[in-house]
């Protein structure tokens, strides 16, 4: 969306900042429509220390309709949470 991201290269960056230390990983689900949600998830799989990292992301952007309007109404701030679960039957793919 914001000229192309190389997965491999995304996850090795991560485990390098983690093996470094950072254990703070901010993304959001409009980063992508998702993929960056996905890339962070199967970075921490594949690094084997999720317990130690600390995920934040963003709400209140929906893009459901077609157009990104602002949305923070209770009820979508619950369903972006769930989404960004890696076990969320609606996982944005």
């Amino acid at each position: 969306m914001w000229g192309g991201t190389d997965d491999e290269v995304s996850i090795r960056t991560i485990h390098a900042a983690l093996d470094q230390g950072i254990n703070l990983i901010d993304t959001a689900p409009i980063y992508g429509q998702g993929r960056s949600e996905e890339i962070v998830g199967q970075a921490l799989r594949q690094h084997g220390r999720r317990e130690g990292v600390i995920l934040a992301t963003k709400v209140g952007i929906d893009w459901t309709t077609g157009r990104i309007e602002r949305n923070s109404v209770r009820q979508r701030i619950l369903q972006e949470f769930e989404d960004s679960l890696p076990t969320s039957p609606n996982r944005l793919h």
